[in-house]
């Protein structure tokens, strides 16, 4: 089996770790960070009303 290359995608692999901080997407509309297909509130709960939300606009 040949080995494959794998690039990072920062804008789907984003994690709210600190180490990370820098490669999180803050989505300003609704105040959420959204990191591996996820939305995060800024207190660090996830709802799905904000992805609800985000995907509305």
């Amino acid at each position: 089996m040949d080995p494959i290359e794998l690039a990072l995608n920062k804008e789907k692999s984003d994690i709210n770790d600190q180490c990370f901080e820098d490669t999180s997407a803050l989505l300003e509309e609704i105040d959420v960070y959204k990191y591996l297909g996820i939305i995060d509130d800024t207190d660090k709960s996830q709802d799905v009303s904000h992805l609800k939300n985000y995907n509305a606009k």
